[in-house]
């Protein structure tokens, strides 16, 4: 499944392990799980976790907001 560039996150982001998960749109229409990779700072999809993101509790606010300020930042978003 690829990715909608920009990325669209269709979901809060979420806390796996202290993972950020999210849903976001694919270039064809519909959703799937990512997760977000430190490393290379971006979304990475991750099909087999949806269930895993629905019953995530939220990701800290700050984590957050530090992860969306980075794809502003690297124009992913």
């Amino acid at each position: 499944m690829e990715l909608k560039h920009p990325i669209q996150l269709l979901s809060s982001i979420r806390d796996w392990n202290d993972l950020p998960v999210a849903f976001a749109a694919t270039k064809y229409g519909g959703e799937v799980a990512v997760f977000w990779n430190n490393k290379t700072s971006s979304w990475v999809v991750a099909a087999d976790m949806a269930g895993v993101t629905l019953k995530s509790p939220s990701m800290d606010k700050e984590i957050s907001d530090l992860i969306l300020k980075t794809m502003i930042d690297k124009n992913i978003s």
